[in-house]
This record gives C-alpha cells, structure tokens and sequence, in this order.
C-alpha cells in the first residue's frame, strides 16, 4: 500500500446543520451524499458517496442510464435535462433503472459524472 494512501473513498465526513435521517440524499459541495445513518443536528457523521440508491424522485419519467440531478429544496432526484434551480446538485448520477412518470423512486449509482452546483 501506498505511504500517502488515506481511505478507499467510499465515504465522506461532514457535520450537518439539522436533523437528518439515515439514508437521506444530501448534497456535499460537488458530492450527493447519502446518509450512513440517523445524525442530530451539530453531528459529525458519513455519508456514502458510491453506490446505488433508491432515492426518492419528482413525478417526471426518467430511463435507465439517464443522468439525472438533485433537487436540493424538493429533496428529490430529477432528470438532468429539467431546469434546474441555483444550488441545485446537476449530473450527480445515472439512473440504475427505470422510473415511470408517477413513480416516487429511482435506483441512482451516485457521483459517476462531474457533478455541478448550478449557479
């Protein structure tokens, strides 16, 4: 192993401002987190940051391989191609299924393209 070698990347560490719920989608600068587990407000704690995840999405269709973003007030998975609202989280995923218009999920493989924080 490399001397400088620090973590395997998975997971990220960040104190969060409120309460937040094991397995809620977070946006952590240019990352989408997922909570590891239950944080109180003022807590360090991790976040995944590979991975596939259902996550919870507006009513819109989205396909398998889409890349989709994050709808940072709605807390919601979007398609990428929606217009997005500043400090939205943009191509912060591909979809890992399919998702009918309607569905309140989709499987997302997290932070496989250069996520950006729209302006």
């Amino acid at each position: 192993m490399a001397k400088n070698f620090i973590q395997n990347g998975t997971a990220i560490e960040t104190t969060v401002t409120a309460d937040i719920a094991s397995g809620t989608p977070m946006p952590i600068g240019n990352l989408l987190g997922i909570a590891i587990k239950d944080l109180n407000a003022n807590e360090l704690g991790a976040f995944a940051v590979e991975g596939v995840f259902e996550l919870p999405k507006d009513g819109g269709a989205i396909n398998v391989g889409d890349a989709v973003a994050f709808d940072v007030s709605a807390g919601v998975i979007v398609a990428a191609s929606d217009t997005l609202a500043a400090g939205d989280l943009a191509n912060c995923g591909v979809a890992f299924t399919e998702s009918a218009a309607g569905a309140g999920t989709v499987h997302v493989k997290i932070n496989v393209t250069g996520s950006t924080i729209t302006a």
